[in-house]
């Protein structure tokens, strides 16, 4: 099966997946990957869990592909702009490509604070974030020996970082706005019982306080709060949420400022053959009455690729997957479906917080999430109830 071009813009989970899946599906026409890093797709979950434990190599984390399987990999290159009328991109090494569908899978990258105070940035600086093999390398060089370590964010990034480096031997704070950890994804009552655990393993939060500027003169020694307060720190590491990739589509009528904006089939909205996947795809979610997210969660790459390479060569039709998600820290897997931050009402209905858990989270009355700790089998009927919600939404 033929259909010309498919351009990928963007080389990670979902770029490849969407690849892989052409090809597994028989697209015998051009499929090109574009991707800005240097090593081809790789696993970024254990980067802020095994993979700070040893020298992180691309080896370590890399993503099997189906065998025989074979397109075209652009590494170290990117889209620097498209223009959707003419059907074409321009890359960062000033050559083009005409492509017959283009498939949007930039990612996101870290959000940085504006933070005044001593020029932290070289490798040696105390001042990180932790997206790719090269940032987790450039981390793993600094924990040489117990260390004091500041983490800016609260969400899944930051307290997976925190579970980690305290069970590491580190002295770790997390500085986050919300009351509680991770909140606004799972809830106060699951929020409060990962809190607790990560505490009694050793991690300090600060709540409802944010970063004001650094103190050091060649290294840091302390992050000030907005309070005034200070946190010692010989490391600080960034995990205030991410900002989509979109500025190649700058130049083009869509509006990106929260992202790539698709329908419900993932088709870029007002575009022609133009698609989106995984973190950058700004899609509206039957869950939540409609209202466009983005996902970052490694199982919406996947699927989210999948779906629309069967577009590409076959019949579009709606995405009707529930998001799901997991976090490994506290000692603990928690597993979550759906939308458990948006519920009004977290219903217990086996085991208890502080232990194992099933929860049924509900807004307005509708199931919109689950939220499950030891309890896998017992809570397939609620992700099945989920999941028959999705296909019932109206298109």
């Amino acid at each position: 099966m033929s259909a010309g071009r498919v351009v990928i813009a963007g080389g990670g989970l979902a770029g490849m997946r969407t690849a892989e899946t052409l090809r597994t599906k028989g697209f015998d026409g051009d499929v090109v990957i574009v991707s800005q890093e240097e090593l081809p797709a790789y696993n970024r979950p254990p980067l802020s869990k095994s993979a700070l434990h040893r020298d992180i190599t691309a080896a370590d984390v890399g993503l099997r592909m189906r065998k025989g399987v074979e397109f075209e990999w652009r590494l170290g290159t990117s889209v620097v702009e498209a223009d959707l009328a003419a059907a074409r991109v321009r890359l960062s090494d000033d050559t083009t490509l005409e492509y017959d569908h283009l498939v949007a899978a930039t990612g996101v990258r870290p959000r940085r604070l504006d933070l005044p105070g001593p020029d932290l940035s070289g490798p040696t600086g105390g001042r990180h974030v932790l997206r790719t093999v090269a940032d987790a390398q450039a981390l793993a060089r600094t924990l040489d020996g117990p260390r004091v370590v500041a983490i800016l964010g609260a969400g899944f990034l930051g307290t997976e970082l925190a579970w980690t480096l305290a069970g590491q031997g580190h002295t770790v704070t997390v500085v986050a706005p919300e009351a509680e950890p991770l909140v606004g994804a799972l809830g106060a009552a699951a929020a409060t019982s990962l809190r607790r655990r990560s505490e009694a393993a050793g991690v300090t939060f600060r709540t409802g306080r944010t970063a004001s500027h650094l103190l050091g003169d060649n290294a840091l020694r302390s992050v000030v709060l907005d309070d005034g307060s200070e946190v010692v720190a010989s490391i600080v590491i960034e995990a205030v949420g991410s900002v989509p990739n979109v500025e190649w589509l700058a130049t083009t009528p869509l509006d990106v400022n929260f992202g790539v904006p698709v329908d419900d089939t993932l088709r870029v909205v007002d575009a022609l053959n133009v698609w989106a996947v995984g973190d950058v795809a700004w899609a509206p979610q039957s869950l939540l009455g409609g209202l466009r997210r983005r996902l970052e969660h490694w199982t919406h790459a996947g699927e989210s690729a999948r779906h629309v390479a069967s577009s590409i060569i076959g019949t579009s039709s709606t995405f009707g997957s529930v998001p799901g998600f997991w976090t490994e820290q506290g000692g603990i897997r928690l597993d979550g479906y759906g939308f458990p931050g948006a519920a009004d009402d977290h219903i217990l209905t086996a085991g208890d917080w502080d232990g194992q858990f099933l929860a049924r989270c509900e807004k307005d009355g509708e199931l919109v999430g689950v939220l499950s700790v030891g309890f896998v089998k017992e809570s397939a009927p609620l992700v099945r109830e989920l999941t028959e919600q999705v296909a019932a939404a109206p298109a």
